[in-house]
């Protein structure tokens, strides 16, 4: 498999599923977006923008997870990152395609109120989340 972070995401049996993806098909397909804020627009939309290109997302939620379910039993398309697709358990059911289109690294930043700064549960999750970064560069 290709080593590329972020992969479209479909079901075994998608229309797309048997041939190789193209822009064209990409931004045709019906999306799923996986969106935190709860925003119908991502990365993966600012880098179709850069290239005067959109897609029609029909539909967000909020988790990875949740996204891999959905795309089983759906015609929907998704985006989510290559290494994540493993630990859905959904891996049987799913096919890998290699995004049409060149991604920018997404940036993540860690916040939290500094009541929190000294509490022992707080920082041991903060140093699993630093540790698990560090070990990705």
């Amino acid at each position: 498999l290709w080593d590329d972070e972020y992969v479209c995401v479909m079901r075994k049996g998608h229309p797309l599923a048997g041939s190789e993806l193209t822009l064209d098909a990409f931004c045709a397909a019906h999306h799923l977006l996986v969106s935190f804020s709860g925003r119908a627009h991502g990365f993966v939309d600012q880098a179709l923008a850069a290239l005067n290109r959109t897609r029609r997302i029909v539909l967000t939620v909020n988790q990875f997870f949740t996204a891999g379910r959905v795309v089983t039993h759906s015609d929907l398309l998704t985006v989510l990152p290559r290494r994540f697709v493993p630990a859905t358990g959904l891996a049987h059911e799913l096919v890998l395609h290699r995004l049409p289109l060149a991604l920018q690294g997404v940036h993540v930043e860690v916040l939290w109120h500094q009541r929190h700064d000294r509490d022992p549960a707080h920082r041991w999750m903060r140093d699993h989340i630093f540790a698990a970064a560090a070990s990705r560069r």
